[in-house]
């Protein structure tokens, strides 16, 4: 099986946790608790911060996000992280 990758954003802190969104965006976590959102192609937007290193990203349909945080050994949530 052949395999093909390319890159779709650049610029982001130790991207962890990376997921398709229902609005057609790209999110991941950073390193400082960041959470990035973007297109493939376009410049990442830093959307949010939960304060620490967070170790993946959930998003349902309506674009509401969680995370899980080991320092704190909780999930950090928002809603409307979409469109």
């Amino acid at each position: 099986m052949d395999l093909s990758f390319e890159t779709i954003l650049t610029g982001l802190d130790h991207p962890e946790g990376v997921v398709w969104g229902p609005d057609g965006r790209v999110y991941a976590g950073g390193e400082a608790g960041q959470v990035y959102a973007g297109t493939s192609g376009g410049e990442p937007e830093t959307i949010a911060s939960t304060g620490g290193f967070i170790y993946g990203i959930a998003l349902d349909a309506a674009g509401n996000a969680a995370s899980p945080r080991m320092e704190r050994r909780c999930w950090s949530s928002s809603r409307g992280a979409g469109p």
